[in-house]
């Protein structure tokens, strides 16, 4: 991409955001640099590779906690605790300013957590109902 734009590969890895800063910075799955040697520039959204990419870090703090909470004692003797524990978090995506109330509005992680939380509890809550709910089309 970058031959293709500038017609040389000379500066490529000595941009101001060249490739391995890409790879080291968002190693941590948070979304920090988008850009990739300044290349993109004539796209809808200039400089950005892959955007979808901000969703990774939340979809994997949400592994953890659904990871963490099913590893609690108390639910894993009666994992049916777990379905009012996804009614909380569905409640507090649709509740987002009672959340930030608590952790504050310039909380930025738990801003992106509260939409993408109930999903994966919800996900797990089916998955502990499984033997009640059938899966069949009639």
């Amino acid at each position: 991409m970058f031959w293709h734009e500038r017609g040389t590969i000379d500066g490529f890895l000595t941009t101001a955001s060249p490739p391995l800063q890409y790879v080291y910075i968002n190693l941590g799955l948070k979304m920090n640099e988008y850009g990739v040697a300044g290349t993109l520039a004539a796209v809808p959204s200039p400089g950005a590779w892959n955007g979808s990419l901000w969703s990774l870090y939340y979809e994997f703090l949400c592994y953890l906690i659904v990871g963490g909470l099913l590893s609690v004692a108390v639910l894993r003797r009666h994992p049916l605790a777990l379905v009012p524990v996804f009614a909380f978090t569905v409640w507090c995506g649709a509740n987002p300013e009672r959340v930030h109330s608590y952790f504050g509005p310039t909380n930025g992680d738990i801003w992106f957590l509260l939409p993408v939380l109930p999903f994966f509890m919800g996900g797990a809550a089916l998955y502990v109902v499984r033997d009640h709910v059938p899966l069949t089309w009639w």
